[in-house]
């Protein structure tokens, strides 16, 4: 969960709200053997909570599609496995006509789109 600024209106952007992130990174198959048990052979998840943390709270975006394919275009261009990146972002209580938990988006970006 990232408390961060981004929305429509001037004022949900410069007020912030919450944000949680799922994210989802595909690797390429392994061929002919497993994968081993190296993080030469996947991502550092470490490393790509920072890429989102560095674009979540760098920036505002109007809509969160906006932070989430700014997302999924700065993981496939720093982490060479990463074929697809699925991302999802809930934006917490957000200011709705009616009262809902939360409201968000859902997008997938693969290498080479």
């Amino acid at each position: 969960m990232l408390f961060a600024h981004h929305g429509v209106t001037e004022q949900e952007r410069s007020e912030g709200r919450n944000f949680r992130f799922d994210l989802a990174i595909s690797l390429p198959r392994a061929t002919g053997r497993r994968l081993a048990d190296d993080l030469g052979q996947s991502v550092d998840y470490a490393k790509v909570v920072s890429v989102v943390c560095e674009v979540a709270l760098g920036n505002r975006f109007r809509t969160v599609e906006k932070l989430a394919e700014v997302i999924c275009e700065e993981i496939i261009a720093r982490f060479n496995r990463a074929e697809e990146v699925k991302v999802k972002i809930l934006k917490i209580d957000p200011p709705t006509p009616r009262p809902v938990q939360a409201a968000g988006v859902e997008i997938v970006r693969r290498r080479g789109w």
